[in-house]
């Protein structure tokens, strides 16, 4: 061959090695899925592109094209000229499937080129591949695990093989032996393994393993490379920590004597290796090939980006860890985030127009105003339209409202183009600014909300609008995390019912509605408003549905809990308070009883007339006002005398007369002076004597 043509051959062969880059290698759960992107040349918009599976791109099997077939089983994919990325989604995975794959694009006379990349379908347990780390430095490896392994034991162990590798830390015990330290968090799936101070002498493979009850463990391994100098690859921080609203920044840096594309990567989910939207999060991806370091910023935080991440060269990865905190209404900073505020996502149909309003605090009311789009450069966006000047550019216009502390911008005629992330900022002295992200999404004919947020057990009913033209077209509602592969819940025409999932049809409205009830939170993820068009293609747009926990739900739930025992507890006091007054009542009565034994409740005869004669006198008049309590009596019937019980009592033959008298004989006052004139015997004090006449009638 001549030595020009091979001379040219090879550049041709370096510069398309370089034309397709994609992450070099992905894990995931078995059953999971995944979207990886391949991004290429601005000269490969028109080419085909395909993913085939192999040791080598020219002579892989082909899977899926951007031509034809775009689906096949469980895997498809999307092309995006506009950001030049071809995507390709993987459902339901297997272990069988783990192998080389090739993001590839044809070259005329059936050339290609592209990249490689690994897949790693792990059982139950998944992490990153090959870790370095600097001598005397720390790490931190994330291990997730199967849903159904939350309530196992899991382990951290070091060995070649994970049948037989020596275990060092436990979740059960125990948790922390020398310098390593293992943490579990069901929750979220996943158990951290810390290791501190590290010494060359440990770089060897270890092992995320999950015990089975009565069964073969599960695992996955991890290569752990401890370097005397600088590691292969390597964050500024481990574990970051953002406010929502804000951004974080990491800066990930290699150390090879080759450069390799960096690329940033979300566990259990996508991965770029440019400025692009992350799990529709606007991430900003900015490179040093001469430093080799990329510095990646994710924008507008939310508290659903808190996981962890890694950056990744191809052959080595680092995680992560981005938490996001709530924004704390005490904030005084006049910089903060949430001083302006807006919708976080819009859709609209293409050639439609959209209005977005941005609320500022009364602070700014003074300041400019600037809608611009992010264009991913190191540097702020650059305004399109501004308050000041010029406030009309195109199809853009800003309008400000200081009275109600919003500013408007108006698109008219959207494009696919013009989809992106865009900022509402104000400016501040000293040439700062704050704002808010806002992600366009211009849709082919369909259009919804792209956040939908409801509370575990709850409903929600989204609708999707169309365009005139697909009126009588079949619409659909799927799940998953690409359209042209989700799987159909509901259709239009059968079934318009499942389980829990409805879709209604108004034509004339030109929108559909779908109904979901009784959520959960595994209820959570993507879905797609769908219309069919003919010869099996079809249009659609995507809707995040976010099924959080009902806390406030929950503590209603617990006041009403502790309101019916309280009113219970109060009730059965009551009672009890009830019952004692009443035995004890019946106690004291009990005892008035025993300590006068002659006393007998008495039943009075209404036919009788009675005098009550006191023993210390007699009593006249109505007995019933003249009653001593201190006293003690005997009544007396005129018709009988009775003593104790009435009722016991023989009474007198009725027609006898009776004759009552009674002689009341107090102690004695004696005078000195006549002292003869003292009674033998002196009667008992407060004695009545009594004698009774009974005459007979004639």
């Amino acid at each position: 061959m001549d030595p020009l043509m091979l001379l040219f051959l090879l550049i041709a062969g370096l510069t398309g090695a370089d034309s397709v880059s994609s992450v070099g290698w992905v894990s995931v759960l078995r059953g999971g899925s995944v979207t990886i992107p391949c991004h290429y040349d601005d000269r490969y918009k028109p080419h085909v592109k395909y993913w085939c599976r192999g040791s080598d791109c020219s002579s892989c099997t082909t899977i899926v094209r951007t031509d034809f077939p775009r689906k096949k089983d469980e895997m498809s994919i999307r092309d995006d000229p506009d950001q030049r990325v071809f995507t390709v989604t993987m459902n339901n995975l297997q272990t069988a499937v783990s192998d080389y794959y090739w993001c590839c694009v044809e070259i005329s006379r059936g050339s290609a080129v592209g990249t490689r990349v690994y897949l790693s379908v792990t059982e139950g347990v998944s992490t990153v591949r090959w870790v370095t780390v600097q001598s005397g430095g720390s790490v931190t490896i994330p291990c997730f695990y199967d849903n159904i392994y939350q309530k196992h034991d899991k382990y951290w162990c070091n060995g070649s093989d994970w049948s037989s590798c020596t275990p060092i830390v436990r979740t059960d015990s125990p948790q922390k032996k020398n310098e390593v330290s293992i943490r579990d968090d069901p929750d979220q799936r996943v158990f951290t393994v810390t290791m501190n101070n590290l010494q060359t002498g440990v770089s060897d493979y270890y092992w995320c393993g999950v015990e089975i009850s009565g069964g073969s463990p599960v695992g996955t391994p991890v290569y752990l490379s401890v370097t005397e100098g600088s590691p292969g690859l390597s964050v500024d921080k481990q574990e970051m920590t953002g406010v929502e609203g804000d951004s974080v920044s990491v800066q990930c840096e290699q150390y090879e004597y080759y450069y390799r594309e960096l690329s940033w990567c979300r566990m259990g989910g996508s991965c770029i290796t440019r400025s692009s939207g992350l799990d529709g999060r606007p991430v900003l991806i900015t490179g040093n090939k001469v430093k080799k370091v990329i510095i990646v910023t994710m924008r507008g935080l939310q508290r659903k980006d808190t996981g962890w991440y890694w950056c990744d060269n191809g052959n080595q990865q680092i995680p992560v860890h981005i938490t996001v905190n709530l924004r704390t209404t005490t904030a005084t900073s006049t910089e903060r985030a949430n001083s302006v505020s807006s919708v976080g996502s819009v859709s609209v149909q293409r050639g439609g127009s959209v209005t977005i309003p941005c609320s500022y605090e009364d602070s700014y009311k003074t300041h400019a105003k600037y809608w611009c789009r992010e264009n991913y450069s190191s540097g702020p966006c650059s305004p399109i339209v501004r308050t000041d000047s010029p406030q009309t550019n195109n199809e853009v216009s800003i309008r400000d409202d200081p009275d109600q502390s919003v500013f408007t911008v108006t698109i008219n005629n959207l494009t696919a183009g013009d989809s992106g992330y865009y900022w509402c900022g104000v400016e501040i002295s000293g040439g700062s600014a704050v704002g808010t992200w806002i992600q366009l999404s211009v849709t082919e004919g369909v259009s919804t909300v792209n956040t939908v947020s409801v509370q575990r057990g709850g409903s929600v009913t989204i609708p999707c609008f169309y365009d005139n033209i697909y009126k009588q077209h079949e619409k659909y509602w799927c799940n998953g995390s690409d359209w042209s592969s989700c799987t159909p819940i509901v259709h239009t025409d059968s079934p318009n019912v499942t389980g829990e999932v409805s879709i209604r049809d108004y034509p004339d409205q030109q929108v559909f509605n779908v109904t979901m009830n009784k959520q959960t939170t595994v209820n959570s993820g993507y879905y797609w408003c769908g219309v069919e068009i003919s010869r099996g293609s079809a249009v659609g747009t995507w809707i995040y549905l976010s099924v959080t926990e009902d806390d406030e739900g929950g503590n209603n739930e617990k006041q009403s809990l502790f309101l019916y025992v309280g009113l219970g507890l109060l009730v059965l006091l009551l009672i009890i308070i009830i019952i004692t007054w009443k035995v004890w009542d019946k106690h004291k009565k009990n005892m008035a009883m025993n300590q006068n034994p002659g006393y007998t409740e008495l039943t009075l005869n209404p036919d009788h007339e009675y005098a009550v004669i006191d023993r210390t006198g007699i009593i006249k008049g109505d007995p019933a006002e003249q009653l001593n309590p201190d006293h003690e009596y005997d009544v007396i019937d005129r018709t009988g005398i009775i003593k104790g019980d009435p009722a016991k009592q023989a009474s007198v033959e009725p027609g006898a007369d009776v004759t009552y008298s009674s002689i009341l004989l107090p102690d004695p006052q004696v005078s000195s002076r006549c002292s003869s004139h003292r009674p033998a015997v002196t009667p008992a004090s407060d004695v009545v004597y009594s004698s009774v006449a009974l005459k007979h009638r004639e």
